[in-house]
């Protein structure tokens, strides 16, 4: 079902609300957007130490073989295929800053639990299961609260400036990151290294409890918040059952062409993600031969490729405009993706470096230009439902990567697992060329045309 003309007429709601609400200012004066700002460089720096620090605690520490590995990056994924559509619904129905401030927290405490577990020698694989699964949760809320909040703390015009500012600092920390955690575990072990990831939570959360996120009417949010409108209806109506809810945002995202298709392609590239990641680690280490230190600083390669493709994501899309961009970054990215199965001992590495980079800059642009193209499309009464199928699809197909991942390494090798996920990297751009995305609008008003 394709969105009704008042849906399509809602984004310059969006627009006035913010005109009127806060003026057009330069995002480095803008207070909220920096508090949002520093508290996501801080988490992503935490949890990109733990990015490598939790396969090797179960590789190294746990013994895990692969498919254990592969379980384990499912289960950080799983909670959006169990709560993710009725989460965007709640999400619509609460205050944005306060979800992702209690999820923060609740992030910080469950990953405590490993390292005091580790201490007292009582860490299990169920315990990680278990974390993993309770925090994947936590992060379902905190991501569909987190890009609802953003509009609300920035012009319209400068969505994809923010974006792009975001990425890089989630690319600056998959820099550091995954060195630093290589690093941590080498002197403090793994459990040790995931503190830093708790800690980075529980800053994150008092960063963004100072953000004061403006309502519909451009007045400071406060709590509770009234009811939404219908995203179909122009007067305030009694909300409706939460299955109706859920539903408006699923014909929102799957009634739109070009929503559907940068939504199926980044199901398919989450899910190689997800299976490269089971495999990843366990290629370096067992095939390369190489330590902890050394695994960490290639992982970090991926953010070299996507801090640099932040940085200039902008600049690129003003001039030869959102979809040629994207499409141009998402094909070569996965074409050098090649690269990473052909790494071998010694200077063989630099192949794995350079795919990885270029495989996670050409996934950054569509990133930036697809969460910049949503959320200038979207009402805001279904923004929590939009980015929540959305991530269903994309995020929910981690879960399942991570499994898969495991078993084509058990039945295929490493090296072959390695190879069949660099080739359903490269069949992604196909969804860009036969979805129309291509030719994505430049302004909210052209996509509300």
């Amino acid at each position: 079902m394709t969105p009704s003309s008042s849906d399509r007429t809602a984004p310059p709601d969006l627009v006035d609300r913010l005109e009127e609400g806060t003026s057009r200012q330069p995002l480095t004066r803008n207070r909220g957007f920096e508090l949002l700002w520093a508290s996501e460089t801080i988490s992503h720096l935490g949890s990109a130490v733990t990015l490598v620090a939790l396969p090797l605690l179960a590789v190294v520490t746990l013994h895990a073989s692969p498919l254990e590995v592969g379980l384990l990056v499912a289960a950080e994924n799983l909670a959006w295929l169990l709560i993710g559509l009725p989460a965007g619904a709640w999400v619509d129905r609460w205050p944005k800053r306060t979800v992702a401030v209690a999820t923060d927290w609740a992030r910080a405490a469950l990953l405590t639990s490993i390292p005091v577990a580790a201490l007292a020698g009582m860490l299990t694989m169920t315990q990680l299961y278990v974390v993993a699964v309770a925090v994947g949760v936590a992060g379902v809320f905190f991501a569909i609260a987190y890009q609802a909040l953003l509009p609300s703390l920035v012009h319209p015009d400068d969505l994809v400036t923010a974006n792009g500012r975001l990425q890089v600092s989630q690319s600056a920390a998959m820099i550091l990151g995954p060195g630093l955690g290589g690093g941590l575990v080498q002197l403090a072990t793994a459990a040790g290294a995931i503190v830093l990831d708790a800690l980075s939570f529980a800053v994150s959360a008092l960063l963004l409890s100072r953000t004061r996120p403006r309502d519909r009417d451009g007045a400071r949010a406060t709590t509770p918040v009234k009811p939404a409108r219908s995203a179909t209806v122009g007067k305030s109506t009694p909300r409706p059952p939460l299955r109706t809810e859920v539903s408006e945002g699923l014909r929102y995202v799957l009634g739109d062409r070009r929503l559907r298709a940068l939504t199926l392609c980044g199901a398919q590239f989450n899910f190689f993600v997800a299976a490269q990641q089971a495999v990843a680690v366990l290629f370096l280490v067992r095939e390369v031969g190489l330590p902890a230190g050394w695994v960490g600083a290639l992982l970090a390669t991926s953010g070299a490729g996507g801090i640099l493709a932040a940085t200039f994501s902008g600049r690129l899309v003003a001039r030869y405009g959102p979809g040629p961009t994207m499409t141009a970054a998402l094909t070569c990215g996965t074409a050098l993706g090649l690269l990473i199965p052909l790494a071998s001992p010694g200077a063989g590495i630099t192949l794995f470096a350079v795919g990885y980079a270029a495989l996670s800059g050409g996934i950054v642009v569509v990133g930036v230009v697809f969460v910049s193209y949503r959320q200038s499309v979207c009402p805001p009464a279904l923004l929590g439902r939009m980015t929540a199928t959305v991530r269903l699809f994309s995020w929910g197909a981690l879960s399942v990567g991570g499994v898969a991942g495991g078993v084509l390494a058990q039945f295929a090798g490493l090296r072959g697992a390695l190879w069949a996920v660099a080739i359903g990297f490269a069949l992604c751009p196909l969804w860009v060329f036969l979805g129309g995305a291509r030719q994505l609008p430049t302004t909210p008003g052209q996509a509300a045309d």
